[in-house]
């Protein structure tokens, strides 16, 4: 995840796809849930607004899911071996409103030939700041 903002009840996201593997990689626009009854290794508070490592993505536990509505999307069409590419989204803010709680948002793309293409980001409740964001004066 590069930029999150929200504004309206959605969240715009800006990520990158970044391409480990020996052969191209073609993405998807991406499939979004809400995870909802968390548990994980550590606290995920302290990584509010911000993609999960994968060691620690892999901990998490759930149990549901939400589907969100993917209102706008766009990526790259082709991401060359060893290469990234681009991508943002539009997603209708659904969550649960809980306002002491951080919530879950998972990501998935089309799998690669290792398996599943997938990214977990944590946000806060109100964290992320409404777009345009105002600058010094």
């Amino acid at each position: 995840m590069r930029d999150l903002y929200r504004k309206n009840h959605r969240l715009y996201l800006r990520y990158a796809v970044v391409n480990h593997t020996g052969a191209g990689y073609v993405p998807i626009r991406p499939v979004a849930w809400f995870l909802e009854g968390i548990r994980a290794q550590q606290s995920l508070i302290p990584a509010g607004e911000r993609q999960l490592g994968e060691k620690l993505a892999r901990s998490v536990r759930a149990d549901a899911a939400t589907v969100v509505g993917v209102v706008d999307a766009d990526q790259a069409a082709m991401v060359l071996a060893g290469g990234q590419g681009w991508g943002w989204l539009v997603l209708e803010e659904t969550k649960p409103a809980s306002p002491d709680t951080v919530a879950v948002l998972r990501l998935q793309f089309a799998a690669d030939s290792k398996g599943e293409v997938g990214a977990l980001l944590v946000l806060q409740p109100t964290a992320a700041p409404e777009w345009p964001v105002p600058g010094p004066r």
